[in-house]
């Protein structure tokens, strides 16, 4: 089933299973019947599967996914390697949403975490090629798995575990680092439209209103704001609702950073379950915003990253033009946040979803 031939391919192991078949496996067959050609405009941005099969072990049978070898924003982040400009990933990262979504599948859990990106010609490295070039750079090692209770059963845990290796490193060894694609990938908690799960294992701090008060399950406009959280967290390096302990903490954050709940939601069951005491109430219906967390920081953070002295009038209206579309994606009612093909033609993505372009 592997049509590119890779040397190289990342496995994912399922936890073991009795019964029915891994609800991430279905999902990645359904965006990958969806895409006529690997390199689709949207498809290409979501990560592609090649295989799949299964193993039992001790616990059960274990389905195995196999995808591309990608990198982390993660791993990305904490290298020597620049990252790409924000505003190409953040286009890139739309069209993979959008052929997410109009395959009427919701991601779930849409956060930097769950960004990857390929390297430009990985899939012709040979299999000598990437074993000398881990063998230069990687130092790996194996650790004996031992059991501190004595008695405990043993016979479904590994004999040893090797240490992760310098993936980056090796990579970068390889190809070209300076063409990278941005993809989403990770679709564990994805579901089809309208099965959404009762209770959803989402970021804390990525928890749309609607979820977060109880008001709504998740949907493809929970992804919106979702994905307008994550291109905050791109630009700023931070999370846009950061430092949050509880749930109540959350609502203050978004009232303080977006103003206002929308006058016809019926809070009072929400408000009680969130342990609000009056001045919490006053606060968060009043809806007064705080300088230190509105949208604007976001804007003027791109702003800085990028600009001239002095900053040219083309510059000024990007920033303009980023501030609208955060807007737009970070609206409390979910009715009112763009579907993601509107947010491909906004003026900060419009160029960048056509062609590829590095600014």
């Amino acid at each position: 089933m592997n049509p590119f031939s890779l040397s190289c391919v990342a496995l994912k192991f399922s936890a073991a299973r009795l019964t029915g078949q891994n609800k991430e496996l279905s999902i990645l067959k359904r965006l990958s019947s969806r895409n006529a050609e690997p390199e689709d405009s949207q498809g290409a941005h979501t990560i592609r599967l090649l295989d799949y099969f299964e193993v039992r072990g001790p616990n059960g049978v274990h389905e195995v996914i196999v995808t591309e070898v990608v990198l982390g924003w993660n791993e990305m982040r904490y290298s020597a390697v620049a990252l790409p400009p924000v505003r190409k990933v953040t286009a890139e990262l739309a069209l993979g949403l959008a052929h997410i979504h109009n395959c009427d599948i919701v991601h779930g859990d849409l956060h930097v975490g769950n960004i990857g990106f390929r390297m430009n010609g990985f899939d012709q490295v040979d299999e000598f090629q990437v074993l000398q070039a881990i063998d230069a750079v990687t130092d790996q090692f194996c650790y004996p798995v031992i059991s501190e209770n004595l008695e405990m059963n043993v016979a479904g845990l590994p004999t040893y575990i090797v240490s992760s290796d310098n993936k980056i490193g090796w990579m970068a060894a390889l190809c070209d680092v300076d063409r990278l694609t941005a993809l989403i990938m990770d679709f564990g908690e994805a579901f089809v439209e309208p099965e959404a799960p009762s209770k959803p294992n989402i970021m804390f701090y990525l928890q749309p209103p609607e979820l977060l008060l109880n008001l709504q399950p998740l949907s493809k406009a929970g992804d919106i704001w979702a994905f307008g959280c994550t291109v905050s967290e791109l630009v700023l390096r931070w999370p846009l609702f950061a430092n949050i302990l509880n749930e109540k903490e959350l609502l203050k954050r978004m009232v303080a950073t977006l103003g206002p709940l929308p006058r016809e939601w019926q809070l009072d069951n929400a408000l009680a379950w969130l342990n609000l005491d009056d001045d919490d109430v006053q606060l968060i219906t009043a809806g007064q915003k705080d300088q230190g967390y509105m949208l604007d920081r976001v804007a003027l953070s791109w702003f800085r990253s990028v600009t001239e002295i002095p900053p040219s009038a083309q510059v000024i209206e990007d920033t303009q033009a980023l501030f609208s579309m955060l807007s737009a994606l970070l609206q409390f009612e979910p009715k009112s946040r763009p579907p993601i093909d509107e947010v491909l033609k906004h003026p900060w993505l419009r160029q960048f979803t056509t062609r590829d372009t590095a600014v």
